[in-house]
């Protein structure tokens, strides 16, 4: 039912304007400004950070287009033509609003600049002190053993080091996966011991973090050399 009605949530018309509520590759039609219009959207979103919409109206008319701005968005940039094109006066309720006569074939280019981050609780929220959430772009990350080993309590992140962008794939699509530097508490002279008068030693660690969507999903990933995509 979802999909077959996600061509509703991805576009929104009124008499003027089209507003990308989502975005996906996709092609839709609409009648703005008393003229139809064809809409071309090219993404790899959310991996990739570039989304292009092709504007095709059946003659020049005047009419507005209004990309959503994602809150976890901090830095975006927009091109109309290949021109930079300025919107910090031109957000409202979430929308970046292009109001031009428009031509068959022009071209918007909306960047949503991609790091991993770090998301931290309240340092009130006990059971989330010391601990960090990873995510990319909209996209929540997580750890799994089949990647990083049992006894994943005994890891430690380090969120002062830079992170580095991989790549796995899934039933052959390219996903992008993040390499992370941590420590591993080491469980060496702990064999027979529940208690000891030494204090616990740790050891560098590699971090491989997933989407968290694709937790526990066969087939086992297969990291490729290089950067994503």
């Amino acid at each position: 039912m979802v999909i077959a009605s996600l061509g509703d949530y991805l576009y929104s018309v009124s008499e003027n304007e089209l507003r990308l509520n989502l975005y996906a590759g996709s092609v839709t039609e609409a009648v703005l400004g008393g003229v139809k219009t064809k809409f071309v959207q090219t993404t790899s979103y959310p991996w990739d950070e570039t989304v292009t919409l092709k504007v095709s109206p059946e003659k020049a008319a005047s009419f507005a287009v209004l990309f959503r701005l994602p809150s976890w968005c901090r830095k975006a940039s927009m091109k109309v033509n290949g021109k930079n094109f300025k919107f910090a006066d031109k957000i409202k309720d979430g929308f970046i609003r292009i109001e031009r006569v428009w031509k068959k074939g022009d071209t918007v280019e909306f960047n949503m600049s991609m790091p991993v981050e770090f998301i931290y609780a309240h340092p009130c929220v006990v059971a989330d002190s010391g601990k960090a959430a990873v995510q990319r772009g909209p996209v929540v990350y997580c750890f799994e053993e089949a990647d990083n080993g049992k006894n994943l309590s005994a890891l430690f992140l380090d969120t002062r080091k830079k992170a580095e962008l991989s790549s796995f794939k899934v039933d052959y699509i390219k996903v992008p996966a993040i390499k992370l530097e941590a420590e591993r508490l080491s469980l060496k002279g702990w064999e027979n011991s529940l208690y000891s008068n030494s204090r616990p030693e740790f050891e560098k660690a590699e971090l491989k973090a997933i989407p968290y969507f694709l937790w526990a999903q066969p087939p086992r990933h297969s990291y490729d050399s290089g950067v994503f995509p």
